[in-house]
């Protein structure tokens, strides 16, 4: 077998995601977050466990409901807060005090933006997470440098 040297790996573990919240000081808040992909294994794990018991079946027979559609969004949140969102900066309440990170705090935030922001933070949540190019450094997408080479 070939030993291939990838003495350089030009990937990121997790990055920021900003939500479009500001806090009292006039910062933006962000999601650290970890891909959504093969490469987190638990969530990867537990996403294929629940393919064949849910959307994905009712997808085959065209058998996709709202209350479905909904329940399915419900337990992305539940993975998400799992396995992908690992931390946050700038999280207040409506006092002004950061809120500490935790499982239950990250699914309380991702239903109130859901309700009061818009579904589409959410959505573009599971978009970014689950592009790996997006969990690659500069370097590994510079292409001008991978022509040189």
């Amino acid at each position: 077998m070939t030993a291939f040297n990838f003495s350089q790996v030009h990937k990121k573990e997790l990055i920021d995601f900003k939500l479009p919240l500001v806090g009292d000081d006039g910062k933006p808040s962000f999601l650290i977050i970890a891909p959504a992909t093969e490469d987190n294994p638990e969530y990867y794990k537990e996403i294929i466990e629940l393919s064949s018991t849910r959307t994905f079946r009712d997808l085959a027979t065209g058998d996709i409901t709202e209350d479905k559609e909904k329940a399915g969004r419900d337990k992305d949140k539940q993975l998400y807060a799992k396995h992908v969102v690992k931390g946050w900066r700038n999280i207040q309440d409506t006092d002004g005090n950061d809120v500490p990170f935790s499982y239950e705090n990250v699914l309380e935030l991702l239903n109130v933006i859901d309700l009061q922001v818009s579904k589409g933070v959410f959505t573009q949540l599971r978009m970014v997470a689950s592009r790996y190019e997006n969990f690659l450094s500069k370097d590994a997408l510079d292409t001008e440098e991978m022509v040189k080479n």
